[in-house]
């Protein structure tokens, strides 16, 4: 029988990387696969994993260097309260371990563009030269934003269906010096981390197309008046209530459907609304329910509280079928999660010799022998 190799790890690093995931003791050890008694010998040092099982633990479960472990103090420059400088406390501690999983994903994200490029590779960012502050009209930096991405009610009637108007909308974000990424979320919208070259902005990969892209544009406000942000589901008091917090979302909103053009085709009607006019105002304009009920509460035709009441019929609703949706091919998820910008970066860079195999593996979180595959699926 072999000798299981047991590693002497400082169990304060453990109990703090627990805590900066807002991971509990007896979800961690699910995870790890052993009993919570044994998590808690850990972490009072009586006991200590093995080496196969830290390495588990570091790479997977908490994302860390392995080498974490045997500081004499939790490393604070990794903790996820330092990615998010400005907002509230208890923002923080209600975001959960999924969502935290994908910021530490976001932020390696970030030190890869770093290694690719040293500085952003579009010459004027939109982020460097827009002027947007939470003092501006919502109508008049919504404005500007639409020139900026080149968005006229023409173009979004085009729009066969809310993937083709996502999938524009991404592209010349990212064609701006913004990179987006969609990951797994749970109990948040998306959020955005800053930077004073990359910038990034992260959607959650289980939500609808069309509240995708009311994310995309909540979190690009929040870039551009360099504000930090956590947009959760079910959004929290008094975060929501915040001047820039009501600032972004009201832009967002007039970035998709100005109130003029809703109230210039719809006034008549809109006096009359019902679920199935909203759908089929959405529908045309490719964006959410949610986004046309807030508009016409804006116009003083609907109620707060029947737009909260809709707003949690249609959230029931998107989750059962959320249930039923079936998840896609590893390749297309893949494609999807990371865009296509960044992996045929990661790819060209591999090609151009600078970067290694290894690289290519970690920044696309596969097995290089797989690389081809991926690749192949970008020009389908």
């Amino acid at each position: 029988m072999s000798k299981v190799t047991r590693v002497p790890i400082n169990p304060v690093i453990l109990e703090w990387a627990l805590r900066d995931l807002n991971l509990s003791i007896e979800e961690f050890a699910q995870k790890v696969k052993v009993k919570p008694g044994r998590v808690r010998q850990w972490i009072s040092g009586d006991a200590e994993p093995t080496y196969k099982q830290l390495e588990n633990i570091a790479y997977k479960v908490l994302k860390l260097p392995l080498a974490s472990f045997f500081l004499a103090e939790p490393p604070e420059n990794l903790t996820i309260k330092r990615k998010f400088r400005s907002l509230p406390e208890y923002l923080l501690d209600l975001t959960s371990y999924k969502t935290r999983i994908a910021i530490k994903k976001a932020d390696f994200y970030k030190s890869a563009f770093y290694e690719l490029f040293g500085t952003n590779p579009v010459q004027e960012p939109i982020y460097k030269r827009l002027n947007i502050t939470p003092a501006q009209d919502p109508t008049e930096a919504a404005r500007i934003i639409r020139r900026e991405f080149g968005i006229s009610i023409e173009l979004q009637k085009k729009f066969s269906n809310g993937y083709e108007a996502f999938n524009f909308y991404r592209d010349t974000l990212e064609q701006k010096g913004i990179y987006l990424f969609q990951l797994q979320l749970s109990g948040d919208r998306g959020f955005c981390l800053l930077d004073k070259e990359f910038p990034l902005i992260v959607v959650n990969s289980s939500d609808s197309i069309n509240s995708k892209i009311f994310t995309l544009f909540h979190e690009l406000i929040h870039i551009l008046t360099e504000s930090d942000d956590i947009y959760k589901e079910i959004e929290l008091s008094p975060y929501s209530e915040s001047r820039n917090e009501i600032f972004c979302n009201r832009t967002a909103s007039e970035i998709l459907v100005p109130i003029s053009e809703l109230a210039e085709r719809y006034s008549g009607l809109l006096r009359y609304w019902d679920e199935e006019l909203i759908y089929k105002i959405a529908r045309e304009y490719s964006v959410s329910k949610e986004v046309i009920l807030l508009k016409i509460v804006s116009m003083g035709i609907v109620r707060e509280s029947e737009y909260k009441r809709l707003k949690e019929k249609w959230d029931k609703e998107f989750q059962d079928g959320r249930k039923e949706r079936k998840g896609g091919s590893y390749y297309v998820n893949k494609i999807s999660a990371l865009g296509k910008s960044f992996i045929n970066e990661v790819i060209d860079s591999y090609k151009s010799g600078r970067i290694n195999e290894i690289q290519v593996s970690d920044y696309l979180d596969m097995k290089f022998s797989n690389i081809s595959k991926i690749e192949t699926g970008i020009y389908i």
